[in-house]
């Protein structure tokens, strides 16, 4: 299950968003995580990057904004998801 779920966020890019949300609607998995992707789809998944942009002033002018696991990009949801060398760790041991 986590190996069709990782295989449709990789390709959902490429999918017709139609095809993508009737995909991953009808897996047996939580509707939690249905919604998180969903949310990592549509970009509103609370990172470095999201608060900078709201302009809100939820964190500093003078914040770090890197990853906090490879502090080696800015904190986006491609990057936290799929990019950061943490997160390809942890999706290569779930995909095992």
């Amino acid at each position: 299950m986590v190996r069709e779920v990782y295989d449709n966020l990789v390709k959902w890019e490429t999918l017709e968003a139609k095809d993508f949300y009737q995909k991953n609607w009808k897996l047996p998995i939580p509707s939690k995580v249905k919604g998180f992707i969903w949310r990592l789809a549509h970009d509103r998944i609370q990172t470095m990057d999201m608060q900078l942009e709201k302009k809100k002033k939820i964190i500093p002018d003078d914040a770090n904004l890197q990853c906090v696991f490879c502090n080696e990009c800015m904190e986006t949801s491609k990057h936290l998801m799929f990019e950061c060398k943490f997160a390809q760790y942890v999706w290569k041991s779930c995909y095992l």
